[in-house]
């Protein structure tokens, strides 16, 4: 908005208008003030919402679009804990099987050894008759 004495009144208050300005590389292109997306006022509301509505408001409303984001990751984070929990207590069922199975194994193989002694015994203890 300007008014009748060349002062531009914005967001940040009343600031002087200037014609021209140069290039941060200080190259001679030269570019209106006044004209481009970067020199608009910006409103504190929007169109359809309550008059009165303030940086704070709009401060408010972007501090709960993040509490909200917050609480979701957090639900989806416990979902994550809650379901490596099953697959602990899974793994841990999995790995007691195992470990009985290989009990068992351990106890079938011991068996065996000792019919097949049993077995070598009652044989070497025939041939030892026979002599």
């Amino acid at each position: 908005m300007n008014d009748s004495h060349g002062q531009t009144q914005g967001i940040r208050g009343s600031e002087s208008l200037q014609d021209v300005r140069t290039d941060s590389d200080g190259s001679a292109a030269f570019e209106r003030v006044s004209t481009g997306i970067g020199n608009q006022p910006i409103a504190a509301y929007r169109e359809g919402s309550s008059p009165g509505v303030t940086a704070y408001d709009t401060i408010g409303g972007v501090l709960d679009q993040l509490i909200d984001d917050a609480e979701r990751q957090k639900v989806k984070s416990q979902e994550c804990i809650d379901w490596y929990k099953q697959e602990l207590q899974e793994y841990e069922a999995k790995l007691e099987n195992l470990r009985k199975l290989k009990q068992l194994q351990l106890q079938q193989q011991q068996q065996q050894q000792q019919q097949q002694q049993s077995q070598s015994s009652a044989t070497n203890g025939g041939e030892t008759l026979a002599e």
